[in-house]
């Protein structure tokens, strides 16, 4: 869940207008909140033209909803309709805690900020936001939801977000506010964690910029690193969008697991429950993995448990409404290329099988070209092009590939295993060309 401040807000109201609204603690118990057992001195001063100051020292409101606030000394402006709490500041609910080094609030405004050791935190479900300068604006007239943005603050260490990114938790996973104010002095009950077998693992997100709105939707900008496990993921502005239960990367996007790279102008992450199922990359798109590298306008490559199991690369779909383009080779009309093991395939669509990121199958369709590399010694100068290179063409080509395995006398970073290509068929209007090396002895490969 994409943490959010949705009861803070009222409460913080409550516990600033208490500090507003009398000259001692027994005005402050007004709106359902009052001052807990510790809290300092009080002082109100009227200040012609500025309306009242009221300083409290160590203040503590405990409310009736179940929330605590906690500073070293507050501050409040009538005139400004502005509370200022300084000093080890916590805010404290059922399901959220916030501290910061100071807070300020403008009523009139519904803006909340915070800054100087930062720290947001959903207490049920784990999410965590640090760092950084926090403001916060409260949803009502002005917005539908609440926003929340996190910037870069004066100490340069940039906001990082700890995201539990899954599907809506059940209603009964958040309890229930306890609005009976004679339980305003009764300790909040511990937050409900979550059963074991549902707790998913965090994504970890840092950016110059953090933004969120509600608890559907966030949005990182400026050099975004993204971490789960062993993946990461850069790109200049990274979005996530709960209801369509997608990551959307942007600019030089790139995807980086154990055995793969994927990049590309966009990146798309398909998260259904929180799973990375499908990474799609758009235009410029690069696939480097084990022994294989695929470039096409949009490659997808479908995924379980967090492994590639199947690629599929091909131009871009055009606007079937749209005049054709003239340039063919056009990038977003670019035909796909493959090359695994010397093997080089061109096609209109490639369709790569690799269960568990072993490569098994590539799939060639659509005036499929397949030419290998392996025997590149024997050229000369002299040799047309079409005799450079072992070649097959087709409508339809199918390669498949055997793993060998590392040999274990040699040192583990030599003894990597490797793939064999084992067989390439051609289906329909098939042809091929093969050089078949001469039996005269003196025949010299390279050079003759």
């Amino acid at each position: 869940m994409i943490p959010n401040l949705r009861s803070f807000l009222p409460a913080l109201v409550l516990g600033v207008a208490a500090l507003c609204a009398g000259a001692g603690p027994a005005g402050a118990q007004q709106g359902g909140c009052q001052f807990g057992p510790g809290t300092g001195d009080f002082r109100s001063v009227e200040v012609p033209g500025a309306g009242r100051i009221t300083y409290v020292g160590r203040p503590y409101f405990i409310c009736a909803d179940g929330v605590r606030i906690w500073a070293d000394s507050a501050v409040a402006y009538s005139g400004q309709n502005m509370s200022h709490l300084i000093g080890r500041v916590r805010y404290q609910d059922r399901t959220r805690e916030l501290r910061a080094d100071e807070a300020r609030y403008f009523s009139q405004a519904g803006r909340l900020q915070a800054n100087g050791n930062v720290v947001l935190r959903d207490t049920i479900h784990g999410s965590e936001i640090r760092n950084g300068d926090l403001v916060l604006l409260r949803g009502g007239d002005l917005r539908d939801q609440d926003q929340i943005t996190v910037t870069t603050g004066l100490d340069l260490v940039r906001p990082v977000a700890t995201m539990i990114i899954k599907s809506a938790p059940a209603p009964d996973t958040v309890r229930e506010a306890v609005t009976d104010t004679a339980a305003v002095d009764a300790p909040p009950p511990p937050p409900r964690a979550p059963p074991a077998d549902s707790v998913a693992t965090p994504y970890v997100i840092h950016g110059d910029r953090l933004f969120f709105q509600g608890s559907e939707y966030f949005r990182a900008s400026g050099s975004v690193v993204v971490e789960r496990e062993a993946l990461l993921a850069f790109a200049d502005t990274v979005e996530y969008d709960q209801v369509a239960e997608r990551m959307l990367l942007r600019g030089d996007a790139r995807v980086q697991g154990e055995r793969f790279t994927m990049s590309g102008q966009s990146v798309n992450i398909a998260l259904p429950g929180g799973e990375m199922r499908s990474v799609r990359a758009v235009r410029d798109a690069v696939l480097t993995g084990e022994d294989l590298r695929v470039d096409a306008p949009l490659i997808q490559m479908i995924m379980d448990q967090g492994t590639m199991q199947r690629l599929v690369a091909t131009p871009l779909p055009g606007d079937p409404s749209a005049p054709p383009v003239a340039d063919a080779d056009s990038a977003d009309r670019a035909r796909p290329v493959a090359v695994a093991e010397g093997l080089r395939l061109t096609a209109d669509s490639l369709d790569v099988l690799a269960p568990a990121e072993q490569l098994e199958r590539m799939v060639a369709v659509g005036k499929a070209r397949g030419e290998t590399s392996a025997r590149d010694s024997l050229n000369v100068p002299q040799l047309p092009e079409v005799a450079r290179t072992d070649w097959m063409e087709g409508d339809t080509l199918i390669a498949t590939f055997s793993r060998v395995e590392p040999d274990l006398d040699l040192p583990p970073d030599t003894a990597a295993a490797e793939y064999r290509l084992e067989q390439v068929q051609a289906i329909g209007s098939a042809r091929t060309l093969y050089r078949f090396l001469p039996e005269d002895t003196v025949f010299r490969a390279g050079v003759d």
